[in-house]
């Protein structure tokens, strides 16, 4: 059974600073990137805005509904990573918050920059009407995120203890232990 959630100011604070953060670095890639780029190119770095966004949306969920039994199990058995696993589903409200809510909502947030760069290209290149070429980007860009979220949210909560145990791997390695 999860505990109940206690809501923090400093948490919410220390997403804020970090929010901050990490948009000034993607806006900052995402321009550098796009400054000079071709349709194909800014097509693809806006696709990669929009999987990075699906991605953490993923980590958000699979670590909200991953259950800690399993992964004890695991950790008796010193499965690497398990440790670790153990304390993000213990944390799980937070990390639900910063890849889903911080991170997924800063790539949507870019990825909307990132296609004012092709829809610039488009009415260049094309000659193309501002307003109905920036209502087609948009549309594309809103659909293709939202299904995209829709696809792989089933498969965040059906794969959960994989998703998380691959995360807590990951935490484990970075870390160094």
């Amino acid at each position: 059974m999860k505990k109940r959630v206690k809501p923090s100011i400093k948490w919410a604070l220390r997403l804020l600073l970090w929010s901050f953060a990490i948009s000034i670095a993607l806006t900052l890639f995402s321009a550098r990137a796009l400054s000079g780029a071709g349709l194909i190119s800014a097509a693809l770095i806006l696709l990669v805005f929009v999987a990075l966004g699906v991605g953490f949306d993923m980590l958000g969920v699979a670590a909200a509904t991953a259950l800690e039994k399993p992964f004890h199990a695991m950790a008796a058995n010193r499965v690497t990573g398990a440790s670790e696993s153990i304390r993000l589903i213990k944390n799980a409200d937070r990390v639900a918050s910063f890849c889903s809510d911080m991170v997924g909502d800063i790539c949507g947030i870019v990825s909307g920059v990132s296609s004012a760069a092709i829809v610039t290209v488009l009415t260049r290149d094309l000659s193309a009407s501002v307003t109905a070429t920036m209502l087609v980007v948009s549309g594309l860009l809103a659909g293709l995120t939202v299904s995209a979220k829709a696809l792989f949210k089933p498969v965040a909560m059906r794969h959960n203890t994989q998703i998380v145990l691959m995360i807590g791997r990951l935490i484990h390695i970075v870390k160094g232990k």
